[in-house]
């Protein structure tokens, strides 16, 4: 939650100590870990990230959903012809992209404290 220092994959949490894994959420959770108000939170496909519920509805997943695979399912992504797997990715990391400059990088262990709240 408040960080000393962050390596990929690795992150010194003021909270728990230096650890291995985080998630990246958006600034809204980022803040509301913080201020230990709990919202409820979504996945983002394939990256994983965590998102509130006003970010993920800013999202038109409809790319992926007319390809008739349910997008939180990596095995039916995986399941589709190169071109179209490829699509999904290629469009995914725009998205991803989008929420990179302001995201939040949260410690394992903060967030599943948040998460067993919302």
């Amino acid at each position: 939650m408040f960080f000393i220092n962050f390596k990929m994959g690795a992150i010194d949490c003021k909270i728990h100590g230096l650890g291995v894994g985080f998630y990246e959420t958006c600034k809204h959770i980022n803040f509301a870990i913080r201020s230990k108000k709990y919202i409820e939170t979504f996945d983002l496909p394939i990256f994983g990230g965590k998102l509130c519920r006003d970010c993920y509805e800013q999202i038109d997943f409809s790319f992926i959903d007319n390809l008739g695979v349910n997008r939180n399912d990596l095995d039916s992504i995986l399941s589709l012809p190169e071109e179209q797997a490829q699509i999904i990715e290629d469009t995914l990391t725009l998205i991803y992209e989008q929420f990179v400059w302001q995201r939040g990088i949260v410690c394992l262990f903060c967030f599943k404290e948040f998460d067993k709240y919302s």
